[in-house]
């Protein structure tokens, strides 16, 4: 048994007290020194026995043969109040108007709407808060007490929300950035000094990484977001689209691609074709693309590459060809080796990704218009391109 005292000397459970006093203030309910607790579950699923200050409460049980004036007896159970935060809102918003047709309008809601919730908010609590019978209506004494409370958890909630919008909003402090390897030496340099320039406060710490590596540091939370190739079919994880990127070939001086103006996909073969290691999803896209499982071994060598330009030297020294993403194509340098392909062209995507519960939106949208507006235009363009998965 749980007993409580107005003295306090026989208060045998405080924490069960102080769990109950909100509920007393926000309701109108206040403990008596005759009030007994009995039979508590662990659970917390109890009933109390309070004393009612409300005459007008529909538990109230007075009768002529055994009147009780101002206070009635009753059991209430704290597990089964169920009220809404838009409940309050009505009620509050009734009080300032006291009509119901004004008070809807004022919600954007309904009349019925309006008036329905409150009538189930008024049972939830077993106390009448507004008398109907005087118009303007008018809250009763207990409907006061209720209105006061209200408004004050109503505004901390939008304290609370003001938080959540004030972090939402902050652009400053650190942010570990994952970015894939084929991504990395040719699109952060676009951008990224002129976006640390426009937010001073921002400190980017930055991962060259493998997407599996980057799809589990963002689950862990070990990343706050990253740049690379998806649809990524994360559930857990947020894509952002920025561009879509086409695929080159990239062949050796005397290569039959290197004498045709473009070269169909039907036309590649796992002969001469170099790959990165893997790991890498562009080795991936370029396998799916090429239509083989592996790259050559009939050269006497053996080697898959680390990076882009790894490649392109392999290419050059050896022989064979390789695909390329566009923006690791430099002019003059590369020109002699490279052609595209024939429409439609083998595209990959490439997105701002961050874990679904990070919520610096802010922050997110300068840095997606920072990456956009440094892209070259035609990157920009929805193609006439086959997207590589």
């Amino acid at each position: 048994m749980i007993s409580f005292s107005y003295s306090g000397e026989v208060v045998q459970s405080p924490l069960a007290l102080f769990s109950f006093l909100p509920l007393c203030k926000l309701t109108g309910l206040r403990l008596n020194s005759d009030v007994f607790c009995h039979d508590i579950p662990t659970s917390h699923e109890f009933s109390l026995l309070f004393l009612c200050t409300n005459p007008s409460s529909q538990l109230y049980k007075g009768t002529e043969e055994n009147p009780i004036s101002q206070i009635d007896i009753f059991a209430f159970d704290i597990d089964k109040i169920n009220m809404t935060i838009q409940q309050l809102r009505y009620v509050v918003a009734l009080d300032q108007h006291r009509q119901f047709v004004k008070a809807a309008d004022s919600c954007f809601v309904t009349q019925p709407t309006l008036t329905l919730q409150v009538k189930k908010l008024e049972e939830e609590v077993s106390a009448i808060l507004f008398d109907r019978s005087s118009q303007p209506i008018q809250p009763t004494p207990i409907g006061e007490r209720f209105i006061r409370q209200a408004k004050k958890i109503l505004l901390e909630l939008d304290e609370l929300q003001d938080l959540v919008t004030e972090d939402r909003n902050q652009m400053s402090g650190e942010f570990r950035l994952g970015v894939i390897p084929t991504l990395a030496p040719n699109l952060l340099p676009l951008f990224i000094s002129d976006f640390l320039k426009r937010h001073p406060e921002v400190i980017l710490r930055i991962e060259e990484l493998q997407s599996e590596y980057i799809i589990e540091k963002l689950i862990h939370r070990e990343l706050d977001l990253a740049l690379l190739a998806t649809p990524l079919n994360e559930p857990s994880i947020r894509e952002i689209p920025l561009f879509y990127e086409p695929f080159l070939i990239y062949a050796d001086a005397d290569h039959d691609f290197l004498k045709q103006k473009a070269v169909s996909v039907n036309q590649l073969r796992q002969d001469g074709l170099w790959l990165l290691e893997k790991g890498h999803c562009f080795r991936d896209q370029t396998l799916n693309i090429c239509g083989v499982s592996t790259g050559d071994r009939e050269r006497g060598l053996i080697m898959e590459g680390g990076s882009i330009e790894t490649l392109k030297r392999l290419v050059q020294q050896v022989t064979g060809y390789t695909l390329i993403p566009q923006m690791s194509f430099q002019g003059s340098l590369d020109e002699s080796h490279v052609v595209p392909f024939q429409d439609p062209q083998p595209v990959r995507e490439i997105s701002l990704v961050v874990h679904q519960q990070f919520t610096r939106e802010k922050f997110l949208t300068e840095f997606r218009q920072s990456i956009v507006s440094h892209i070259p235009g035609p990157l920009l363009q929805s193609p006439i391109a086959s997207p590589i998965r």
